[in-house]
């Protein structure tokens, strides 16, 4: 029988950050909206078009996003080279990163009886994406939402161990993702990039309102293009970019959704 640990902590593709636990604040008012939401909404919708990361060094990487019609993210280049994959209701059930020679990492996702995402199925250095068989290891992640669809529990089931984890993601009376371990957390007041894209929500685990950091200019419509700060509060994005150090460029348009 497995053994059973609670946590509140937060994990990449690669490692998972073991921390104290920390209350789930919700917010104050029931009226207290999430702005800045992806598509459908109304306004102005922008997207993510690149990052450029550690800019002018020797550690700089430059990463393209490219979306179909529907504006999903199909693909994010660089190395590895992420793609995303959709159901007939354009829904996500795969996310992957292909390293070369034959070696992937793996997300297949199940739904709820609610449309949400509510199993993430990972496989580690799998040798084929469709339905992989032979792989490092396997987690199953199963997931529990609040009522502002955030999500807020995550059970780990991590096969080649005898303990499984649940994950809490805590948000505080602002509506921001808590980051244990992190005494004195910095947000804007600024439209949280996450959220340019439920899909980086979701990979990113940060419903949050505001972004974790103060940055050094932002487009006309509230998102960060410059960003140079020394906190590490968890700004990996997509599992893969440093955006401690970054210049992001987007694309925008006119929402008309309701």
């Amino acid at each position: 029988m497995k053994r059973f640990s609670i946590c509140l902590a937060f994990f990449t593709v690669t490692t998972i950050l073991f921390c104290n636990c920390q209350k789930n604040i919700q917010p104050k008012d029931d009226e207290d909206e999430i702005i800045g939401t992806p598509l459908p909404t109304t306004g102005t919708y922008c997207r993510i078009e690149s990052i450029w990361e550690h800019p002018n060094t020797p550690e700089q990487k430059f990463y393209n996003f490219i979306y179909d019609e529907y504006e999903n993210p199909i693909a994010i280049t660089g190395i590895p080279y992420r793609t995303f994959g959709y159901d007939s209701w354009h829904r996500l059930k795969k996310y992957v990163s292909d390293y070369g020679n034959g070696i992937f990492a793996v997300h297949h996702y199940g739904y709820d009886n609610q449309g949400r995402i509510g199993v993430d199925t990972f496989y580690i250095r799998a040798t084929t994406s469709d339905h992989p068989e032979n792989y490092l290891q396997r987690m199953i992640s199963t997931f529990i939402y609040d009522s502002q669809n955030r999500i807020v529990q995550e059970y780990v089931d991590l096969e080649s161990t005898i303990y499984d984890w649940l994950l809490g993601y805590g948000y505080n009376e602002n509506g921001n993702l808590l980051y244990p371990g992190f005494c004195c957390q910095v947000y804007d007041d600024k439209i949280n990039l996450n959220r340019t894209n439920d899909v980086w929500m979701l990979i990113n685990r940060d419903y949050g309102k505001n972004n974790r950091f103060v940055a050094v200019e932002y487009n006309e419509y509230g998102y960060p293009m410059i960003i140079n700060t020394t906190r590490a509060t968890g700004n990996i994005f997509a599992d893969l970019i440093d955006i401690t150090e970054t210049r992001i460029s987007y694309s925008c348009r006119p929402s008309n959704y309701y």
